[in-house]
């Protein structure tokens, strides 16, 4: 087995702005929002921020009826087509998969769960995940434990209603 190598998604493989800006165009005319619409949406955007709380800020602002769920479906299933992978990007992944390596990739945002609190839990945190800590008897949780449980079992439905 190669060596791995993860990359971050988005801002790091893809760059996210150009493909915002295409979707808030689509999205500004889709729902027939003033045309100034377009600048906000762009600028209130972060790609940090939690998309529900987001979309949330824009339904308010427009008066929108849709559920934030539904606006936040449309962007999960919309954001793919305007992205783009730049061919350079592209050939340098192609030529690390043919030297043998693995590929992942993570996004922000993403949760590492484990029992193990520095290489789990405080490496976890440090590349900017959430950490699920599997709590072992009589160990404190380490302070970058976002969630603690008993059982990895406990934490599929604590992932399962986060986004």
């Amino acid at each position: 087995m190669g060596p791995l190598a993860l990359f971050d998604l988005d801002d790091t493989l893809i760059v996210l702005a150009p493909a915002f800006r295409r979707f808030a165009q689509d999205f500004v005319r889709g729902f027939a929002l003033p045309a100034e619409a377009e600048e906000w949406l762009v600028e209130a955007w972060d790609p940090r921020q939690k998309r529900d709380a987001f979309f949330a800020r824009v339904r308010e602002r427009y008066g929108l009826t849709e559920p934030v769920e539904e606006l936040w479906r449309l962007y999960r299933s919309r954001m793919p087509q305007y992205v783009e992978l730049r061919d350079e990007v592209r050939d340098g992944l192609v030529a690390m998969r043919r030297a043998g390596w693995r590929l992942g990739i993570v996004t922000n945002g993403g949760w590492m769960v484990g029992d193990n609190a520095h290489a789990d839990i405080e490496g976890g945190a440090a590349a900017g995940l959430r950490t699920v800590w599997i709590g072992v008897d009589g160990e404190p949780a380490p302070r970058a434990a976002t969630a603690t449980v008993k059982d990895v079992v406990e934490a599929f439905p604590l992932l399962l209603t986060c986004r």
